[in-house]
């Protein structure tokens, strides 16, 4: 059983599945040629072609589900879907009695994961992998796994318990967003940890310039992005927090 595709995402799928890895096989060709020519044994190439390989094998697998071997109802279905969903901040897009698919982000994905669940009499069905993209790659590390064994957890859960896992759910949600905006951003821990991470910016800012004034636009230029978002972020959520604290005061 394998994730179903929309005629535009196919296009985009087998894209990525020909482009990343092609373009790794490009690199390791490249390799061996030069390091025939100087008479060298090809260990670059041979460990560039290792990791296609991998890749390639990797995009094979993306859209195979993994079966879970569970009896709930429908209604139960639903509800660990949601449960979960819910927990885990996933943005859901459809949840019915057979079928399940969610939305999740991820930092090293531009389109995020794309989690499907399909119900069936004795066994759900699941998988997670990146929402096909001409920019998605197969490199979700342990991501997939973990939401796919948060989503079994949850199916665990609501098969042995009667109580609404929905409410509780939202409830544990409300309690850990209010921890986190109650929770001081000047311990001695978070301004020591401001005081290196700070440093290093001003470090990277540093060196993105000199890059910049020897034309290393590229490397400059990711570098101070890099610092600008890390900053940014960091600023709203101080001020997140602080207009938390004056509404509730």
């Amino acid at each position: 059983m394998k994730v179903e595709l929309k005629k535009s995402e196919r296009f985009d799928y087998w894209l990525g599945m020909i482009a990343l890895p092609g373009l790794l096989y490009f690199i390791a060709a490249t390799a061996f040629l030069s390091a025939l020519e100087e008479g060298n044994v090809p260990y670059i190439s041979i460990a560039i072609t290792a990791f296609a390989l991998w890749t390639s094998y990797k995009y094979w697998g993306l859209r195979t589900f993994s079966s879970f071997e569970i009896k709930i109802t429908p209604e139960q279905f639903k509800e660990a879907n949601k449960t979960t969903a819910i927990l885990g901040d996933w943005k859901i897009l459809s949840n019915s009695k057979k079928k399940f698919t969610a939305y999740i982000g991820h930092l090293s994905l531009w389109e995020g994961l794309r989690l499907t669940a399909i119900h069936t009499k004795d066994a759900v069905h699941i998988n997670c992998m990146p929402t096909p993209s001409s920019r998605a790659h197969p490199f979700a590390f342990r991501s997939a796994k973990i939401y796919v064994d948060a989503l079994r957890e949850a199916y665990k859960t609501v098969a042995q318990e009667e109580a609404n896992l929905i409410d509780s759910a939202v409830s544990k949600r409300d309690r850990k967003e209010q921890e986190f905006m109650a929770s001081s951003e000047w311990t001695a821990g978070s301004i020591f940890r401001r005081i290196g991470l700070y440093s290093l910016c001003l470090i990277i800012s540093m060196v993105s310039f000199i890059a910049l004034t020897e034309g290393e636009l590229v490397t400059g230029i990711s570098a101070l992005v890099f610092c600008g978002l890390f900053i940014t972020v960091d600023v709203l959520i101080l001020i997140k927090k602080r207009k938390h604290k004056k509404k509730n005061a």
